[in-house]
């Protein structure tokens, strides 16, 4: 029997005209679903409007179009197979579902921002990227997401977006930066706290380097030193001398001199403060920090018992107390930064329908340090809610003032 949740859903997806698009994504624990992900957008072929279906597996990516009846069959099916995450944008609202490890499901909806007038239905529409979709990309090719035609991969591609998104910030924030910091003629210096899979390291390299033309050298570091050895490979196939990976604890790396740009993306809960802490310390121009799994406040709100009590309605519920914990982590860093002396915001580098941990945090040293507001706001909420944030503990011992 569908839960209450999946019938919400279900119902912004009943009339396929209003439709503006959906994605199904994330395999539900012993589920035998053939797809990794499936999404939605309404496209017009041959003068007739009907909604596009995209299934993707490990492989491939399999292509329908439905309208009418088999729209709705089409749907039906969907939904049956019980996908983790669920996103529906409509002109009359938008919808979003997920269910966390332990089976809870929790629901978002928002009002619309658009009617379908704004967006386009032509199927040959070409989007606008840094990295085209289009052209052979060497480096794109050597991490495995582009093929030698310049064609990115089924499975890779919200891995693309994700790139896309990303240089867009970069992008946008040097371009800015550049006019009112001191990048002299020397070669900048990056590090890539907690690089993994590397994607956007190779990104950023060639983004610098190749596509506006600024001499960068760039270290990845990582605990995982099998995974980084796999990097040299595709280092030697780019002959990019200037890219170096370095495994070691991100609290623990010394670079060769003080970085001009920190990023740290998807770096684990208290990994994250340990790479703004180190930027800071470094005194880095800019910084790009996409959060993830922000364990240390919310065990905090778990063992005081006086908040359990005020704020029951809130931490009795497994996926809001997860989402407190990840709003108050952030905003506690944003504040943090402020007072060290950088301009910082959040930003959505990439649709919430491609991955749920789709924020950044970009900061760049526009500031004086100590502003008295932004210390008062930081004490103000520390004291409503009875925690010691992990980055106040790394800098007060490099900063006690």
């Amino acid at each position: 029997m569908p839960n209450l949740e999946s019938i919400q859903v279900q119902k912004y997806l009943e009339n396929e005209k209003a439709l503006l698009k959906a994605a199904f994504s994330g395999n539900q624990k012993n589920d035998a679903n053939a797809w990794i992900r499936v999404t939605l957008r309404p496209i017009i072929i041959k003068g007739q409007e009907c909604i596009q279906f995209s299934y993707y597996d490990e492989r491939k990516c399999t292509v329908k179009n439905y309208h009418g009846g088999g729209y709705r069959a089409a749907v039906r099916d969907l939904m049956a197979l019980n996908f983790k995450n669920i996103f529906v944008d409509t002109v009359k609202g938008s919808v979003q579902m997920m269910t966390n490890k332990r089976g809870e499901v929790s629901i978002n909806e928002k009002a619309a921002v658009k009617t379908k007038d704004a967006v386009s239905l032509e199927h040959n529409k070409t989007k606008k990227y840094i990295i085209p979709d289009n052209i052979p990309s060497d480096f794109l090719e050597a991490v495995g997401i582009m093929t030698s035609e310049g064609k990115v991969k089924a499975d890779k591609q919200n891995k693309f977006r994700q790139l896309n998104g990303f240089l867009k910030i970069v992008d946008e924030t040097f371009a800015k930066a550049k006019k009112s910091l001191k990048f002299d003629d020397k070669e900048l210096l990056a590090v890539d706290c907690g690089c993994g899979n590397a994607y956007l390291t190779f990104a950023a390299y060639d983004y610098f380097n190749y596509i506006v033309k600024k001499p960068l050298g760039l270290i990845g570091i990582d605990i995982n030193k099998e995974l980084l050895e796999n990097h040299k490979e595709e280092i030697e196939k780019l002959n990019w001398d200037k890219l170096k990976f370095q495994a070691t604890k991100i609290i623990d790396y010394t670079p060769p001199r003080n970085p001009d740009l920190v990023m740290s993306l998807h770096a684990c809960d208290t990994a994250t403060d340990e790479a703004l802490f180190k930027a800071i310390s470094w005194g880095s121009k800019m910084i790009f920090a996409s959060p993830c799994c922000h364990h240390n406040i919310q065990k905090q709100l778990d063992s005081n018992k006086e908040l359990l009590k005020d704020f029951a309605p809130i931490l009795r519920h497994g996926a809001l107390k997860e989402r407190l914990g990840d709003v108050l982590t952030d905003s506690f860093r944003i504040l943090i930064l402020r007072i060290m002396g950088y301009q910082t915001d959040v930003i959505e580098f990439v649709n919430s329908e491609n991955t749920n941990r789709n924020l950044i945090i970009r900061a760049v040293k526009y500031l004086e340090a100590g502003d008295k507001k932004t210390l008062e706001e930081y004490k103000a909420l520390k004291k409503l809610w009875k925690v010691e944030p992990y980055l106040e503990k790394l800098l007060v011992l490099q900063f006690p003032a």
